[in-house]
């Protein structure tokens, strides 16, 4: 075999690996009884005594505008986080002014008969005591590929090893912050409808 023909195989299975693994993620069942479950058969429960953080990306966007709305599927989509989270005691809903954030947001906010909290992507650490300040109630954070990693960073004391640079709308993290035992969290997907 020649090495160009090694080359392109190797590099067949490097990508086939990485697309792979991002395909993997494992999915949002339901949550019912203050548990996760998951299409790979694990779960997560919420503990009282642990912060509970979610950091969620904008659901499908519209293709029209500099600050576009939500596609139909997005609608769909936040519609569909609305029945998976309606049931947990978030006290905070951090989101930047981004009309695809809000709109992601608005249906659970109307349900909580809440607003979101405005945070500026530029000065995190505002947010991060922010977050810290309701602890240990739950919170949701709406974020962006470009200080995900940092936000997670400075939640979990760990680095933020994952590709999420592309097909975000469908991805969540999921963060149970004790500053006693360590930090547990988990990248999953969860369906449009």
């Amino acid at each position: 075999m020649h090495k160009s023909n090694c080359l392109i195989i190797v590099l067949l299975f490097v990508f086939l690996s990485a697309s792979s693994s991002q395909e993997s993620l494992p999915g949002i069942l339901q949550f019912k009884n203050q548990v996760f479950q998951f299409d790979t058969g694990d779960s997560l429960v919420l503990n009282a005594d642990k912060q509970f953080v979610v950091l969620l990306f904008h659901a499908e966007q519209d293709t029209i505008g500099l600050d576009p709305g939500l596609s139909t599927e997005g609608r769909w989509r936040a519609i569909n986080l609305l029945r998976m989270m309606k049931t947990i005691n978030f006290t905070a809903f951090f989101t930047t002014p981004f009309r695809n954030n809000i709109l992601t947001l608005q249906p659970l906010v109307d349900y909580k008969k809440t607003q979101p909290h405005y945070y500026d992507q530029s000065d995190i650490q505002v947010l991060i005591k922010d977050i810290e300040n309701q602890s240990p109630y739950p919170v949701m954070v709406m974020v962006h590929p470009e200080t995900v990693g940092l936000i997670f960073e400075q939640l979990t004391k760990s680095n933020l090893n994952m590709d999420l640079s592309a097909n975000r709308s469908d991805k969540m993290i999921l963060i149970q912050r004790d500053r006693k035992q360590g930090n547990y969290w988990k990248v999953c997907t969860y369906k449009v409808r």
